[in-house]
């Protein structure tokens, strides 16, 4: 097959450099629904889960919320978004040793922007395990969800 033809049947690669060609057949993107975050505290039965269109929202001020992750060990993780609509509040990108409760934050951002400044990014699953999670959202901040772009290990 000619070098043209080769990636007709990809339209979004057209256009694309061998390097983005390639990174993009290597990572692989992990979705997770709003409906996953849970309310963390202090008024954890002020939320709204809308099942239909998977989001929660913050039914009062100072909630905190968290989904946790299952990537596959030895997944590099590339980059991460939390997308909803409190922009000006943070989240964060943690991983936890459940033996001595140690935990380290691996990435954080505003809420809606997506960084791919990832410190420890490498999935460690007999170690650690994963989590998103927000800082203090208040009444009608909505989280629609997010989304993490890794490689496989």
């Amino acid at each position: 097959m000619s070098e043209e033809k080769k990636f007709d049947f990809k339209p979004l690669l057209v256009g694309k450099t061998e390097t983005e060609i390639i990174r993009h057949e290597r990572d692989t993107v992990l979705r997770i629904p709003g409906l996953s975050f849970m309310a963390k505290n202090p008024d954890t039965d002020a939320v709204t889960y809308d099942i239909d269109e998977c989001w929660v929202k913050a039914e009062a001020d100072g909630i905190f919320f968290l989904a946790t992750i299952n990537l596959p060990q030895g997944a590099e993780i590339i980059s991460v978004v939390m997308q909803g609509d409190a922009t000006i509040k943070t989240y964060d990108l943690h991983r936890l040793n459940p033996d001595t409760f140690a935990g380290t934050i691996l990435a954080t951002a505003n809420i809606g922007t997506q960084t791919d400044t990832i410190t420890s990014g490498i999935i460690d699953n007999n170690t650690f395990f994963y989590y998103l999670a927000t800082s203090s959202l208040d009444t009608n901040d909505t989280i629609y969800g997010a989304k993490i772009i890794y490689k496989r290990g």
